[in-house]
């Protein structure tokens, strides 16, 4: 799939689900699941608002909220991922995804935070795009499966 296909699934995006599963004991686990709300801050740039509901395993439901930032980085054919947590002007760069050979996209070099290594592959199905982060380190070995979807019209 090119790129610009990519993009257009990533425009149409209003729901996201995800699963989070981990080896260690003090892991996150858990299902979450919310909508998606497009912010188009120019050509070639979306957010995503995420907001919902996280069920951990044994716990209680909280409310979640996300923005996530993707950029068509149109020179590379590549797509970029940064978390907006403190603000538009201060992004945190997770990770570009460049297509692969079996036709998903993963991640080109691992992110890095302190002593965690956070990778990614996505793959586009017809009515969902499916990203699947691995964070790995000393104290973390998990899994965040998200699904994103949309409506058909």
């Amino acid at each position: 799939m090119t790129l610009e296909q990519v993009w257009e699934c990533l425009c149409r995006v209003t729901a996201v689900t995800f699963v989070a599963r981990s080896a260690t004991p003090k892991g996150w686990n858990g299902r979450g699941s919310g909508s998606v709300t497009l912010g188009r801050e120019r050509p070639g740039v979306i957010t995503f608002t995420e907001a919902g509901s996280w069920q951990p395993d044994g716990g209680r439901p909280l409310r979640f909220r996300n923005i996530f930032r993707w950029s068509m980085i149109e020179s590379k054919g590549q797509l970029r991922l940064e978390h907006l947590r403190f603000g538009v002007e201060h992004p945190v760069f997770l990770f570009d995804l460049a297509a692969s050979p079996d036709g998903e996209w993963q991640s080109v070099s691992p992110h890095l935070c302190r002593e965690d290594c956070y990778s990614a592959r996505m793959s586009v199905q017809s009515d969902h795009l499916a990203l699947r982060w691995a964070v790995d380190g000393p104290s973390k070995q998990e899994t965040i499966e998200y699904t994103y979807s949309w409506n058909e019209t």
